[in-house]
């Protein structure tokens, strides 16, 4: 029987086998998927895909599913991080649809992956970029809102930084907004206490044409010395650009939500395996002092219809 160094090494190897595997294709001549979509015909609904690390959060995943497809993603890749019980169930129709498509990690993914999160993205990466133009990573809690009244999807904004690595998209972060227990009714309608990060930290939607490997969940490296811009197409450097830029596009961070959900995101812990504690949502509190009413807005309008 292979120990959990003995899975690991087998990990590793499969892992560098398909990365070279990746890089012959995109390095041949040969007219196959990556030739085709390197000029951007793919289907329009499949020009934009998510991938996703999940876990115990069958109260979220609904809400986050329609919203992003409303907003233009064709396929989200949902890898259920050992839910107690398994997301497989809340998924199932979209599953069917197609609009889904499930990985169940098991319980020993964690011990034979020391970056989990890092893991999940390299795999989805070499599973799924040559059917997508763009894959997302985000989490979901996180939410890319349009803050550019001129742009109504996320394809028409992105088209705009096909000949770069990907794109670097701020985070707004957002308190409790009051609630201590958890609200009916949507995420995005609920809370609407907002901060700006001085120095933004971003995620990032990453260019299948380049993207190469996650180096951690921020940020990506790439092939033919591409990199992650900003909206402005400004070069990012690490995991953050030099100062906020949210004119266009930010991921809508609800990071703490109601005190009864943050602690159960405690309990929870993060796919990068850190772990947040009640100062850090305090801080968030402190800090989250303006007001950020357009996502709630468009979900009172757009989303009304719709029950978590």
């Amino acid at each position: 029987m292979l120990g959990a160094r003995g899975l690991a090494a087998l990990v590793l190897c499969y892992l560098s086998v398909a990365w070279i595997h990746i890089w012959l294709q995109r390095s041949s001549n040969i007219q196959g998927p990556r030739a085709i979509s390197s000029k951007g015909q793919f289907e329009a609904s499949q020009y934009l895909a998510i991938c996703v690390m999940a876990q115990n959060q069958h109260a979220d995943i609904g809400e986050w599913l329609a919203y992003h497809a409303m907003q233009g993603v064709g396929r989200f890749y949902v890898y259920d991080d050992n839910s107690k019980p398994s997301l497989q169930p809340a998924l199932q129709s979209h599953i069917n649809s197609g609009l889904v498509t499930y990985h169940a990690l098991g319980a020993s993914y964690r011990e034979t992956h020391p970056a989990p999160q890092n893991s999940v993205y390299d795999q989805c990466i070499i599973d799924y970029s040559l059917r997508h133009r763009f894959l997302a990573f985000i989490d979901l809690d996180e939410f890319l809102f349009l803050r550019d009244p001129n742009i109504s999807s996320l394809p028409q904004l992105l088209r705009e930084y096909e000949g770069y690595g990907g794109l670097g998209v701020n985070w707004v972060m957002f308190g409790s907004s009051g609630h201590t227990r958890r609200p009916a009714g949507n995420t995005l309608a609920n809370f609407w206490r907002c901060w700006f990060e001085g120095v933004g930290h971003v995620k990032t939607i990453a260019n299948t044409a380049y993207v190469w490997r996650a180096v951690d969940p921020h940020q990506f490296s790439y092939l033919d010395a591409k990199v992650t811009v900003d909206e402005n197409f400004t070069p990012i450097v690490g995991h953050a650009t030099a100062s906020h830029q949210s004119a266009r596009i930010a991921v809508y961070h609800y990071v703490i939500k109601s005190r009864q959900e943050y602690e159960e995101k405690m309990l929870r812990g993060a796919g990068d395996r850190s772990h947040k504690d009640v100062a850090f949502f305090e801080d968030v509190e402190a800090a989250a002092v303006d007001e950020c009413w357009d996502a709630a807005n468009w979900s009172r309008q757009r989303m009304s219809n719709f029950h978590t």
